[in-house]
């Protein structure tokens, strides 16, 4: 997949290619996609991934967070979560949320279910919840899929940014 951004040509390598760049020898297998480890290696420390995902990972996890400070990475996909809650946004929207997912299993999928449930329930545009919900935890309109980015933040980090 090829992306430009702001007249750079940056390639996105997937699948093969991405597989092909993270390993080195039969010792670099792991379970964890490119694209995960790109996002974990943004939200998470060192310690917190090797733990969960074994040593093996740690030459990955190396080179991914050299890749993500250079000038190739692709905009689209850098993670910066925000530090405390912003003011502005709407504040029934980001009430509703909060309820959502103080209530929710603290996974991708059940994140996901709740976030749509929730504008479905509560007749919440979803083009204007999501950029609400963006805003309060990355502090951009759009970007990568959130459910997964909130499931490795803790919940109670997640709630405190959805402070109005």
């Amino acid at each position: 997949m090829i992306h430009y951004l702001g007249g750079q040509k940056v390639a996105l390598e997937d699948a093969e290619g991405a597989l092909r760049m993270s390993k080195i020898g039969d010792s670099g297998k792991t379970n964890v996609s490119f694209r995960h480890l790109a996002m974990l290696a943004q939200v998470k420390s060192d310690d917190e991934i090797i733990n969960t995902m074994g040593q093996n990972v740690s030459d990955r996890l190396n080179r991914m967070r050299n890749w993500i400070k250079g000038p190739h990475f692709p905009e689209e996909l850098r993670i910066k979560i925000r530090e405390e809650a912003v003011q502005g946004l709407d504040s029934g929207i980001i009430n509703f949320l909060k309820v959502s997912l103080s209530d929710c299993e603290w996974n991708s999928n059940d994140i996901g279910n709740a976030i749509s449930t929730c504008f479905k329930e509560n007749e919440i545009n979803p083009r204007n919840g999501y950029r609400n919900l963006y805003l309060a935890i990355l502090g951009v309109e759009k970007g990568p899929r959130l459910a997964p980015i909130l499931s490795e933040i803790e919940r109670e980090r997640v709630l405190n940014l959805l402070e109005v």
